[in-house]
């Protein structure tokens, strides 16, 4: 059955304002403890990033289909592999291995960009942006301090790190085919942006098409369920004294009221 779009959208927007209280609930249960701040700082800097990337995608709805969709969707699945590998052991080691490849990076990026710039008129723009670029850096880790890691934050490709965070199946299900439509290899290609003709004087050549894809809640939902996913993986870790309140399975609950509620059709 469909649900009408007004009740819908009525239901998604409740869902968006619980997780981001879901969120909060979660972070004001954690006992603070400045000497592994780097563990709090990062566990929940990925979480917050994954209720982002959640209301985003939600907010978003022609993104709901396996094309362009699934982009959004292949970062979300990346981002539970990383949560799951930096909790599962050594998490304070694991944390700082990631903030200090992250402002590894920020290095990089500013020392490209002022190679870039010499030899030329450099604007007033451009320095302010050089400058607040470094006041960034410098207020994290003085530049000077910062080292640049070149490969993956944790020096493993992304299917060892599954291997090693029990996330295997999770990596070969979702990951992997969403990455076919992040990076438009040719399996991808050929379901959404190819047809092959019917003329058989062109040999049956595949040709160009646009599909205007319609917004599947199918694909709502699995964002959803990747938060709930991240949700999961952090509250085995911290173990929360308090009950908190899961949105999806209100949103399920509200779906099914909403079903249950609607005059059933006479069957032929």
């Amino acid at each position: 059955m469909e649900i009408d779009g007004k009740v819908y959208h009525k239901i998604l927007n409740e869902y968006i304002d619980n997780i981001q209280q879901e969120l909060l609930n979660r972070w004001n249960d954690v006992e603070l403890n400045i000497d592994e701040r780097e563990i709090m700082e990062v566990v929940f800097g990925l979480l917050s990033r994954q209720v982002s990337l959640t209301i985003y995608y939600l907010s978003s709805p022609n993104m709901w289909n396996g094309d362009a969709g699934t982009i959004l969707l292949r970062t979300i699945a990346e981002n539970i592999i990383n949560i799951s590998w930096i909790l599962k052991e050594d998490t304070l080691k694991r944390s700082r291995m990631f903030i200090k490849y992250g402002l590894g990076q920020e290095k990089l990026q500013l020392e490209h960009r002022k190679k870039e710039m010499e030899g030329r008129e450099v604007s007033e723009e451009e320095q302010e942006m050089i400058e607040a670029q470094e006041h960034f850096l410098d207020k994290e880790r003085y530049s000077f301090l910062t080292d640049v890691i070149l490969g993956s934050w944790n020096e493993k490709s992304i299917l060892k790190i599954a291997e090693e965070a029990d996330c295997k199946d999770f990596y070969h299900y979702v990951f992997t085919p969403f990455s076919n439509s992040a990076h438009g290899t040719w399996n991808h290609i050929i379901k959404y942006s190819l047809k092959q003709s019917s003329n058989p004087l062109h040999c049956f050549i595949k040709r160009p098409i646009f599909l205007a894809l319609e917004p599947e809640v199918h694909f709502a939902e699995l964002s959803m369920k990747y938060l709930a996913k991240a949700f999961g993986i952090v509250d085995k870790y911290y173990k929360p004294k308090e009950s908190i309140q899961n949105s999806y399975e209100v949103y399920r609950t509200k779906i099914s009221n909403w079903i249950d509620k609607q005059p059933q059709r006479d069957q032929p």
